[in-house]
């Protein structure tokens, strides 16, 4: 038969094959995408073994690959814009200029502003600390700041990304999931990020008056200064980012504004920056790697690339097609049922969806399971309950998404692990907003329940 459901037996064994073949996958240093076919050759068998033929299964995979393809061509485009960013100028005119306006001031609330808002201009959390990042920890390491301190920071700032920029890959993969679009979400998750916000600006405030730095030494002296060699500067950059805002707000396609900053980028880069056509046309392949000399300039100032996110592309192409299969043969229907049963309530809804994405993007050591199983699955229920799919992409954003960095054996704490050297352990209780979202959006999930029961019993009343 060809919609066969597992067993709760099978469903595990399945989760524990899943489980088993990505975690050897990150124990070996191999990609992910390895560990993700087996665990698709694994649940096809067993789908075959218990009658789901096989035009079944390839349908099924078919189908779920192309409805996610919008998202393939964001990614691509995310590695494009992020190259075209740099070798316009954009993004080192902002380390410039941040750099000068933080002088002096509080390190860790100013490091947490600069990462936030960066990481929503280049639209990628592990992008900008591999960036801007590594020289704002390089700073607070010479100031005599301890080095956990600041990388929780940088990912509290940096992971903002993945939760609200427009060009953010897994931003956008949520969003399309659920069948919202990006000026409903935004109106949303507001609601529950503005929160998370407050409370680290406050705690990085205080943390931070406990480390005295005067104005910034010759570290910053040379990098500025580096900058301004290799790159030619003005404040007109910053209609990019204001014009991505812009575009986003006015309900364009993140493909359409994405594609607007790749051109305008390349015209920017070509003209105004004095980059030749085939060093462009080559950044935008491989990513920028600068060879000006300026060596602070060059080890800081790189990254993007269409070809370092095809690893990224096929990982998510393997997740969409597991999780097909999972739907096809219901692996994760014992998950789902013990978390959400049959509630309507909106409070418990939330609350345990927040859990589910959680344990989805535990399992897989990725967060976009966690994104597609419960944006498809949960998508009728919210509905029916009276709330929205904003609601859903703004619970997933708020648990599963943010959670990954502070995992220590997700993928996204292995690349830290790698760029920091240190155990995400360690940095754990200062990324508060990695932990912190999860805890707002249940609570927000309880002040909901609490009241609905109000109503109910005056309306019983």
């Amino acid at each position: 038969m060809d919609s066969h459901k597992f067993t709760v037996k099978e469903a595990v064994l399945i989760m524990l094959v899943t489980i088993g073949s990505i975690g050897a996958c990150l124990v070996a240093g191999i990609s992910m995408v390895y560990g993700f076919l087996v665990a698709l050759m694994a649940t096809g068998a067993m789908l075959i073994k218990y009658g789901a033929s096989a035009d079944k299964i390839g349908r099924t995979l078919r189908h779920g690959v192309w409805e996610c393809r919008m998202i393939y061509v964001i990614i691509v485009l995310m590695g494009a814009t992020i190259a075209t960013w740099i070798a316009s100028g954009v993004v080192p005119m902002l380390i410039y200029y941040g750099f000068i306006y933080i002088e002096g001031l509080n390190f860790l609330f100013a490091s947490f502003v600069i990462l936030a808002l960066l990481s929503y201009v280049m639209g990628t959390a592990i992008g900008t600390i591999s960036t801007v990042g590594v020289a704002l920890y390089g700073i607070g390491i010479g100031f005599g700041i301890p080095k956990e301190i600041i990388i929780g920071t940088l990912v509290s700032g940096a992971f903002i990304a993945d939760k609200v920029s427009p060009i953010s890959g897994l931003m956008n993969l949520t969003i399309a999931t659920v069948g919202t679009d990006y000026k409903r979400y935004m109106k949303e998750e507001m609601k529950t990020l503005s929160i998370g916000i407050i409370v680290c600006l406050i705690f990085y405030y205080i943390l931070g008056n406990q480390y005295t730095v005067g104005t910034f030494g010759p570290e910053v002296t040379s990098f500025s200064s580096g900058i301004l060699e290799v790159f030619h500067l003005t404040p007109w950059l910053l209609l990019f980012p204001v014009l991505v805002v812009v575009l986003a707000l006015r309900g364009v396609s993140t493909i359409n504004t994405m594609s607007i900053c790749v051109a305008l980028g390349s015209v920017v880069a070509i003209v105004y920056q004095g980059v030749s056509i085939s060093m462009l046309l080559g950044w935008l392949w491989n990513g920028v790697h600068l060879s000006s000399g300026v060596e602070a300039v060059d080890s800081i100032i790189k990254g993007g690339g269409v070809k370092p996110m095809i690893e990224v592309i096929l990982i998510v192409m393997s997740a969409v097609a597991l999780s097909s299969l999972f739907e096809l043969g219901g692996v994760f229907d014992p998950v789902i049922n013990a978390l959400i049963g049959d509630t309507r309530n909106p409070g418990k809804l939330l609350r345990r969806t927040a859990i589910l994405s959680m344990v989805l993007t535990s399992i897989t050591c990725d967060q976009t399971v966690g994104i597609i199983v419960p944006g498809k699955q949960l998508k009728d229920r919210y509905l029916e309950s009276g709330l929205t799919e904003a609601h859903l992409a703004s619970a997933i954003s708020d648990s599963g998404t943010i959670l990954a960095p502070i995992e220590f054996w997700n993928v996204n704490a292995l690349i830290l692990m790698a760029i920091f050297s240190i155990n995400p352990v360690q940095y754990v209780p200062y990324a508060i907003l990695c932990y912190g979202m999860p805890l707002i959006v249940i609570g927000r999930g309880l002040m909901m329940s609490g009241i609905t029961n109000k109503i109910g019993v005056n309306k019983h009343e």
